[in-house]
């Protein structure tokens, strides 16, 4: 049995993760903002510099997904903020606990996302890639350079770049599939773009396979293989809740104009490549729409 401790792990995909990681027989502990002395949880904050360094010792491995949620508002100048210290913030205070105590993690998974691309309709992005121009690969690039700091300790240090995950408890498929399930649905401007996603288990278990997998180091996509358009997800989408009928799109203009800065998230097209992934042996449940749809009904 190993100990894994979460960083994010009351998230979308924390949550889940917490839970298969349990049932694959290890024992699992919580960073929680709260004051709680609940078992399992771990009082952390990373902006007071508060953290019990003695309940570090014992811990095997380290998942930080530690993050605001990028979609839920606004950009404005605090928001921001609010996201890159929640990001940036924490994974340097994870890194400097850890490589101040006497222990030795075994592997460390850091979060970072597919938004560190450019946004191109046929260019496939593999992991060597430069970062982009614009807000969103920003955060990203200086997410992943303050995750370089567990090396200093040679932890081995796994970064994975995530993109639209697909649950049934929330994120974007259940708000997407609430008006699917009355036929309401259409795509976002010419609906070309890409959307490179996942089912929420296989990311999970991705993050497992990476903790255990002592060749993997270093920066991963986690998305599926060819990844569909914006088009044909929503067409599969909708056909999932047998409804053929698709709305006029959404135009671009009108996205931007009501999301601002924002609106990236929906009109970008990218592109990762999932090779570098496959190559270590992992295996994907989950790369047809239709299965993956029927899954989480």
């Amino acid at each position: 049995m190993q100990h894994v401790l979460i960083a994010g792990g009351s998230g979308l995909v924390g949550s889940r993760l917490c839970e298969l990681a349990k049932l694959k027989g290890h024992k699992v502990s919580i960073l929680s903002r709260s004051n709680s002395n609940k078992e399992g949880f771990i009082h952390w904050n990373p902006n007071k510099g508060e953290i019990d360094k003695t309940s570090l010792t014992d811990i095997d491995y380290l998942v930080n997904l530690s993050g605001e949620n990028i979609a839920k508002k606004a950009w404005s100048k605090k928001r921001k903020k609010e996201l890159r210290d929640s990001r940036i913030i924490s994974t340097e205070f994870l890194a400097e606990q850890f490589n101040s105590i006497n222990h030795q993690l075994k592997a460390v998974v850091n979060a970072s996302a597919i938004g560190f691309y450019k946004s191109s309709l046929t260019e496939e992005m593999t992991e060597d890639e430069n970062p982009s121009d614009g807000f969103m690969a920003e955060l990203c690039n200086n997410w992943e350079q303050a995750a370089q700091a567990f090396q200093k300790n040679n932890i081995r240090t796994v970064i994975i770049r995530i993109g639209l995950v697909l649950s049934n408890i929330g994120g974007a498929y259940k708000a997407m599939a609430t008006p699917a399930k009355f036929g309401i649905g259409s795509y976002l401007g010419n609906g070309k773009q890409k959307m490179p996603w996942v089912h929420i288990d296989d990311l999970c278990n991705m993050i497992l396979f990476a903790l255990e997998n002592e060749n993997m180091k270093g920066v991963y996509n986690t998305t599926v293989p060819n990844a569909p358009s914006n088009k044909t997800f929503t067409k599969a989408l909708l056909k999932s809740f047998h409804s053929l009928n698709i709305m006029p799109p959404t135009p671009a203009f009108i996205l931007k104009m009501v999301l601002g800065e924002r609106s990236e998230i929906l009109l970008n097209s990218y592109n990762p490549s999932a090779e570098k992934l496959l190559n270590t042996g992992f295996q994907f449940e989950y790369t047809d729409l239709t299965k993956t749809f029927s899954s989480l009904k």
